[in-house]
């Protein structure tokens, strides 16, 4: 169906298409306040022409997305609740070459919601967005909305602006690579079961790596969650720090997989990073290869700095050795210095007797960490 001029399409009923609805030419409404609207799997109805208007306007019946909604080459998709009907999205609603949508009725998706790299989402008037599951997607463009945004589940994989009074976020927020990063201008609340994603992909912020910077409060709870990306993993050492997050205020809350100044292993377990947050930015530091090691390792674990050299640990077994290892850092002879520290027991000064096998297991492992250390050291400077 090829809509061209001031054309109107209503009834009675609910409208299914399997088809092509293709609003070409200036303006046109499809539904008028008068019918449902069902567009089916393969079906399309399309915005399609320079700064043309297509608005979609159901009945109470609402509007129910299983194939594609889509404003392209500058074209104006309108879904729109005056007539009192809702949209509920699990296909694809998208815009191409430019084009542009705007609601101004309640949607609620649990499909695909793709701005592309250059289109727009207006929501104004009676217009609210929700997302149960699925994607809303950005690659550089720019949202402004009335209403709070509410994403309940699903993925916001983007980079680009956002301007909303409030987002609720249930789901996973991932900053996308490009541009330069993920700019929201409103005040976000994670909730407990959301997550908090970045990629490293290196050393310039937004562009290479994730980067959200949110003008407004931030209240953390859920997961943070980190990875790589482009082979990075290949190159970062542990001088390298970047600032994944920062906010015009201080953030309130903490995550539930590390506490600031704690360790995080990164999702693709090739290392793991210390999380910096607190003030009002989120930092990570210090990479270094490998898991980290937990366990129950550092409660019975003492650790010191000598006067002289070396540091002075108890431990009390092979766990705790691999715990400590973790944080050491071997000298420029690639050695670590491991000496027994007194201890007080029954009230009497006595000194420590390191069991025979633990001591022969830590032996064999100190030269296993510190040959690895100077051959990690010999590559780099390569």
């Amino acid at each position: 169906l090829l809509l061209q001029g001031m054309v109107n399409v209503e009834g009675s009923g609910t409208f299914t298409n399997s088809s092509r609805i293709i609003g070409d030419t200036n303006s046109g409404s499809f539904g008028n306040g008068a019918i449902g609207i069902f567009n089916q799997v393969g079906g399309l109805i399309d915005a399609n022409n320079n700064a043309s208007v297509l608005d979609l306007k159901p009945s109470a019946l609402g509007l129910t997305n299983a194939g594609t909604l889509r404003a392209s080459n500058d074209g104006i998709l309108i879904l729109d609740g005056s007539g009192g009907g809702s949209f509920s999205n699990t296909g694809t609603i998208e815009t191409t070459s430019a084009g542009s949508l705007q609601f101004t009725g309640p949607v609620t998706s649990s499909g695909i919601v793709d701005l592309g790299t250059s289109g727009g989402l207006t929501i104004t008037g009676a217009g609210t967005f929700t997302q149960t599951a699925g994607t809303f997607r950005m690659r550089g463009g720019t949202v402004t909305s009335s209403s709070a945004l509410n994403f309940q589940g699903g993925v916001v994989d983007a980079h680009g602006t956002i301007n909303a009074p409030s987002i609720q976020n249930n789901g996973t927020i991932a900053p996308a690579l490009g541009g330069n990063g993920l700019a929201i201008k409103s005040n976000v609340t994670l909730l407990s079961s959301s997550t908090l994603s970045f990629q490293l992909g290196g050393l310039t912020a937004g562009s290479q790596y994730s980067f959200l910077n949110v003008n407004g409060t931030v209240a953390l709870a859920g997961k943070l969650v980190v990875s790589f990306a482009n082979g990075f993993q290949n190159s970062v050492n542990g001088s390298d720090t970047f600032t994944i997050a920062a906010s015009t205020v201080n953030f309130t809350g903490s995550f539930s997989n590390v506490a600031s100044g704690m360790r995080l292993e990164t999702s693709d377990n090739v290392g793991s990073f210390v999380v910096s947050y607190g003030n009002n930015t989120i930092t990570l530091s210090s990479f270094k290869l490998g898991p980290v090691h937990s366990g129950g390792a550092s409660a019975n674990v003492a650790m010191t700095t000598a006067k002289t050299r070396g540091t002075a640990i108890k431990i009390s077994n092979t766990a705790q050795l691999l715990a400590l290892l973790e944080e050491a850092t071997p000298n420029a002879n690639g050695k670590i210095t491991i000496r027994p520290r007194a201890a007080a027991q029954n009230n009497h000064k006595t000194r420590a007797q390191p069991n025979r096998a633990d001591s022969h297991t830590a032996r064999r492992l100190l030269q296993s960490r510190s040959s690895l250390a100077l051959a990690r050291e010999g590559q780099r400077h390569r």
